[in-house]
């Protein structure tokens, strides 16, 4: 009988001491504050800041109800607070189609295309449907990897509002 006590109390003392955090969480929740503390508000960017200039062959251009950006104008895009996703036209022409082209909205990437002379579609949610201006930015790498040089850069923008 105390042995079965005894067992049963070193049971719930395990489960007690087993259910805490162990030193991995505290890394890892450490790991979290010490992010948040970096920039709070936007999530971590796929395609980094800078200062890029045109490169490479071609156009790229985004089309929205209000317009298009092929003229260097910044078309606008009405969304309501119920919208979840809304599709924007995209086309390009003149790119360089052997390689794989990434398009990034504020340096988060949304997709992976093959480019030449093409039209498509990119679907905007979450943070690419807030009230702003946002930035496309396709790029296309020599080894068709984020860790090859960057052999072609186009960027446009639009501009979210509330209807």
């Amino acid at each position: 009988m105390k042995k079965r006590i005894f067992v049963l109390l070193f049971v719930i003392v395990f489960l007690f001491t087993g259910c805490g955090s162990s030193s991995g969480d505290q890394n890892t929740s450490s790991a979290k504050a010490d992010s948040k503390d970096e920039n709070p508000t936007s999530p971590k960017r796929d395609f980094p800041e800078g200062d890029y200039a045109d490169t490479g062959n071609g156009t790229f251009s985004i089309q929205t109800s209000g317009g298009d950006s092929s003229d260097g104008s910044i078309p606008v895009l009405f969304v309501s607070k119920d919208d979840i996703l809304v599709q924007i036209g995209y086309r390009s022409e003149g790119m360089d189609g052997s390689h794989l082209s990434y398009i990034y909205i504020d340096g988060i990437e949304i997709s992976k295309e093959q480019m030449a002379d093409s039209q498509g579609s990119l679907d905007l949610q979450d943070d690419s449907l807030a009230a702003g201006t946002h930035t496309v930015e396709v790029v296309q790498y020599s080894n068709d990897k984020p860790d090859g040089e960057l052999i072609t850069y186009k960027s446009c923008q639009y501009e979210v509002k509330e209807s």
